[in-house]
């Protein structure tokens, strides 16, 4: 009856183990990440860390807890999702696009039409116009080529020199409190760290999920074909 479906047989047994691996390989990677994310938020809070101000580096949390630079350099990386709750003093800095001694492209520009006095004013206006946009459009550029920057690899390593802080929740409604759950990085929710046990047993019944309906490949394939053969 299987006949035609023997190779098909022979292949899949293997992607079910290999899609089964590859969940509980997920699961323990969350696990992971949700364990270091936990040491990570009760480091910083053992240190009332609670503002920019009483905000902690990198090496004194690393004196308070072992492991809490490993922990940061792995998950704090910038443009994380756990920095929107653990926030760095560094975030604070604005990018500041103007030259040395703070005048704008734009500025220049407008300064060489204005002392052109042969031009008319309707030309000058015209040509102001003209780099005003100019200067726009480079400044957007300049704007979007340090954005790209910041998002490689090297530039969201840490430098070590990153403080840290954790502002207190002020929930003072059921309101203010959903909100302030919505904004927790996923890592954070459902009580954080999961308990080994849970996980192990989870993990367990994945894998004795999938022998089983290797097991039984042939019998739920026999049954589709005699289902397909009856339809017809």
């Amino acid at each position: 009856m299987l006949g035609e479906y023997s190779e098909l047989l022979l292949f899949l047994p293997i992607m079910i183990r290999v899609a089964v691996g590859i969940i509980i390989l997920a699961v323990l990677y969350d696990y992971l990440k949700r364990k270091l994310a936990n040491i990570i938020v009760d480091t910083v809070r053992s240190a009332h860390a609670e503002s920019p101000e009483t905000a902690k580096s990198t090496s004194e949390l690393e004196e308070k807890r072992k492991g809490f630079g490993k922990c940061a350099a792995f998950l704090l990386k910038k443009h994380s999702s756990l920095r929107r709750y653990v926030k760095c003093t560094a975030d604070d800095v604005k990018l500041d696009f103007t030259d040395a001694k703070g005048t704008t492209h734009i500025d220049k520009r407008k300064k060489k039409t204005d002392d052109s006095e042969a031009v008319s004013e309707k030309a000058a206006l015209k040509a102001a116009k003209k780099a005003a946009k100019k200067a726009e459009r480079a400044a957007i550029s300049k704007r979007n080529k340090l954005i790209e920057k910041s998002f490689s690899y090297k530039e969201r390593r840490l430098t070590g020199e990153e403080k840290w802080y954790i502002e207190p929740e002020n929930a003072d409604s059921d309101g203010e409190a959903e909100a302030a759950r919505e904004r927790l990085p996923y890592l954070l929710r459902d009580g954080a760290e999961p308990k080994i046990v849970s996980v192990i047993v989870g993990c367990l019944a994945l894998a004795v999920l999938g022998e089983v309906i290797v097991y039984y490949l042939p019998t739920i394939m026999d049954f589709f074909v005699k289902l397909a053969d009856t339809a017809k």
